[in-house]
């Protein structure tokens, strides 16, 4: 196989498979052989990242993200994808031992929220991703204010994130609904879901496009890697076409 996409996944499985279907979905395809090639690592045991990150109580999952990097970059990958926000906490020391691109969530929302002229977005997130500072770092580069819920909202998207989607449960459409209010109601012109376990939501609950999906955003970044043609999908924004 060569050409090949190398996905660091299972983390988490859901997400992995979501982001997989994406891809195939963003891609203008008559027959299988015009798909993307893909490798996908579902690595579920790596250790929880914002447990890591926040508090150090379990192991640090740097070293496996680094192991399943090399093994894809060995067997030839072209570009790596990591379908996790949290993650890409290690990104900079990744980028540092492993040679093949890859791929940067923040940095590509942020570049496309700039294309459509947003000045102020708030970002749902896990609280580790919120801790580092990754969307608000990029969407600064980019000249844009970024908007975060206070501690009380932040953990109703936590319980959204790990209570719910994780666990397997369909989250409260009334619950999800009360926590955007406060992004809307700080004046924010777009939410980012910046969870990828929040983005299986855009889809289960037919969010508008002022919902914008990291992972919408980095399986578009794939397919113009590849240089495929891409299609339209409902729900997508119109950078993405």
């Amino acid at each position: 196989m060569k050409d090949f996409l190398g996905v660091v996944g299972g983390i988490g499985p859901l997400a992995t498979t979501y982001f997989m279907k994406k891809i195939i979905n963003f891609t203008s395809a008559v027959n299988d052989q015009d798909h993307i090639n893909m490798m996908v690592l579902n690595h579920a045991e790596i250790p929880d990242r914002t447990a890591y990150i926040l508090n150090r109580t379990n192991s640090n999952p740097y070293p496996y993200l680094l192991e399943d990097c090399l093994m894809l970059q060995e067997v030839g990958a072209k570009l790596i994808a990591i379908p996790c926000n949290t993650s890409h906490y290690f990104l900079p020391q990744l980028k540092q031992e492993v040679k093949v691109p890859i791929v940067d969530m923040q940095k590509e929302t942020a570049k496309a929220l700039k294309k459509l002229g947003l000045q102020k977005v708030g970002v749902m997130a896990t609280s580790g991703t919120v801790a580092t500072g990754l969307f608000q770092n990029a969407l600064r580069a980019e000249g844009i204010d970024c908007f975060l819920p206070p501690n009380s909202v932040q953990s109703k998207i936590m319980d959204i994130i790990y209570s719910n989607i994780k666990a397997g449960i369909m989250p409260n459409r009334a619950e999800f609904d009360e926590v955007s209010a406060c992004f809307w109601k700080n004046d924010c012109e777009a939410i980012i879901l910046g969870c990828t376990e929040l983005s299986m939501l855009k889809e289960i609950f037919e969010l508008k496009d002022n919902f914008v999906d990291a992972l919408d955003i980095a399986a578009s970044f794939v397919v113009s890697f590849f240089n495929k043609p891409k299609c339209n999908e409902k729900n997508t924004l119109n950078f993405l076409i």
